[in-house]
């Protein structure tokens, strides 16, 4: 459920005339495990990543944001009461932003007790540090997850805050408790908030693409990625590399050309009411042949080994990505470090030496592999020790990570990768953690996600569409008048690019294409034969 008030949210925008309306979901801005347990940090904690909906990163105290809480069905942020007198010298707990821009006139949010609470609520609600309002009502019955999705939880607003510029929100729960246990619960999701716009000024509009990243396969049609914009302004689109796409400069419809990335710009030009503003996204297109493996559907987030208690003492295999069986043993899932479900494996612990290293092996996988990589990261404190992972290919070593350990986690994860593999065929790939480790703590910790690999075909240069490809011609590569195509088909399509990527003509079966009457600069002839073959030139036009 990520629902806002309705009636609350016109009436503001009536009263806020082009007011840039914000919702915080918390979704991507977790602080610990998103599945781990009910942890209330002691130290201000900020979340490991950016929140998905606005780009913030928030920090707590006594508090976290995950999933689980207050019975809303996603991520959402909880406060607990400060444990008077043991914790004095900590604080009230609290949830913080970053610095925001666009000042603030109105703030909203739904919220729920983390579960059975008595007496009453003391939250308060400042903006730099002032306080703009409070909850001071009786600690009631918990909502139900029903009554939050039908949008029933308890509500907080105020308005008219008429605060410019750059602002940052602090929602502070000073409830008076003076036990030992985790009381006074506070649990807020969907914060929202409208922008403070001053008579007669300009706006920054809201313009933004949600998905910042798009994986997408050669032969994949055309698409067009979902903009928020709320701007009466001109949108114009541009590609960075349209070797790689190209996109209609008007519409945003994205066509894929090549392999390679490019990154998508949208643009709103200045308004009467909007200051002008860009947005971008960053398109991969990769062969036909790859896949990816996330490693979401792994079933066990404690780890797997012989004396676990409550996870399994044996290998687990599950059904992940592709449809694709992959086995685990001293490993499990972790959420902490990529923000969902990656792979961990551990070091054999001194008394586990008859057993085998800790692994995840694959299926026997069909088509063959040319290619291979994934994001790792260290699972915690490794100063002091050298890692071991093996990586392999039927049995066959193919790269290691022999890295040394560090302090904490990286901020940006490492990526290992090997290229020029040449297996046809099936094939097993695995990743062992030999890493050579004398004690019984967790260590030498890896985390492994978005495992990805290519396919092999044995004999490219013999296959049909390659010789059709090769017998493709385009010339002169610098036109005057006339461009000549030279096709090994009589059925194809040939389709010309201003430099910009946007389509400007296109012509079937056409071996001459007139070229008098175009601009000078560079374009782009894309030539698609019937066996889907693409030819890719650039010509300049003199």
């Amino acid at each position: 459920m990520k629902k806002i008030t309705l009636l609350f949210v016109s009436l503001l925008i009536v009263f806020s005339a082009f007011a840039e309306i914000k919702v915080e979901t918390f979704e991507g801005a977790h602080n610990v495990s998103l599945s781990g347990s009910s942890t209330y940090v002691t130290t201000p904690t900020q979340s490991l990543a950016p929140s998905d909906a606005t780009g913030l990163k928030w920090t707590t105290l006594l508090g976290t944001v995950r999933t689980g809480l207050g019975n809303f069905s996603g991520t959402a942020a909880v406060i607990r009461a400060m444990k008077q007198p043991s914790e004095n010298a900590i604080g009230y707990g609290y949830l913080v932003s970053d610095s925001i821009t666009g000042g603030i006139d109105s703030l909203w949010f739904d919220w729920n007790s983390n579960g059975a609470e008595s007496g009453n609520w003391d939250i308060r609600i400042l903006i730099n540090d002032v306080e703009v309002g409070a909850i001071n009502q009786a600690a009631g019955t918990q909502k139900t997850a029903t009554e939050i999705s039908e949008g029933n939880a308890y509500k907080y607003n105020v308005g008219g805050l008429d605060i410019a510029g750059k602002f940052v929100i602090k929602i502070e729960n000073r409830s008076q408790y003076s036990g030992t246990s985790n009381k006074f619960r506070f649990v807020l999701d969907d914060l929202s908030w409208t922008s403070y716009v001053a008579p007669g000024e300009k706006q920054d509009p809201s313009f933004t693409y949600v998905t910042k990243q798009i994986t997408k396969l050669l032969s994949a049609d055309n698409f067009t990625n979902s903009l928020t914009n709320n701007s009466d302004g001109v949108v114009t689109y541009t590609s960075s590399n349209t070797s790689c796409a190209t996109i209609n400069p008007n519409t945003g419809e994205v066509d894929i050309i090549g392999l390679g990335t490019t990154t998508i710009t949208a643009t709103v030009a200045e308004s009467e009411n909007f200051n002008e503003a860009s947005a971008s996204y960053e398109l991969s297109v990769k062969p036909d042949n790859w896949k990816i493996e996330t490693f979401t559907n792994i079933s066990n987030v404690c780890i797997v080994n012989p004396a676990a208690t409550s996870c399994s003492q044996t290998p687990v295999t599950d059904l992940m990505d592709n449809n694709i069986n992959w086995t685990y043993w001293l490993g499990g899932g972790n959420t902490q470090l990529f923000g969902n479900n990656a792979m961990y494996l551990r070091a054999r612990f001194s008394t586990e030496t008859s057993y085998d290293y800790g692994y995840v092996k694959s299926d026997s996988i069909e088509g063959g592999i040319s290619s291979l990589s994934f994001q790792w990261n260290q699972g915690g404190t490794e100063i002091g020790y050298t890692y071991n992972v093996e990586v392999t290919v039927n049995g066959d070593v193919v790269g290691a990570i022999t890295d040394a350990g560090e302090g904490a986690a990286f901020s940006t994860p490492k990526t290992f990768s090997v290229n020029g593999l040449k297996y046809d065929g099936k094939f097993v790939v695995k990743i062992e953690n030999k890493s050579a480790y004398d004690g019984t703590s967790n260590k030498l910790r890896i985390v492994i996600d978005n495992l990805e690999w290519t396919g092999y075909e044995s004999s490219p240069a013999t296959s049909v569409d390659d010789n059709h490809y090769n017998q493709t011609k385009v010339y002169p590569t610098q036109v005057n008048d006339v461009l000549n195509i030279q096709s090994a088909t009589k059925d194809f399509s040939v389709k010309v690019y201003n430099q910009m990527g946007s389509l400007i003509a296109e012509y079937k079966n056409a071996n001459i294409i007139p070229f008098g009457n175009f601009a000078a600069g560079m374009y782009i002839i894309r030539i698609q034969s019937e066996n889907k073959v693409d030819t890719i030139q650039k010509v300049l036009k003199r």
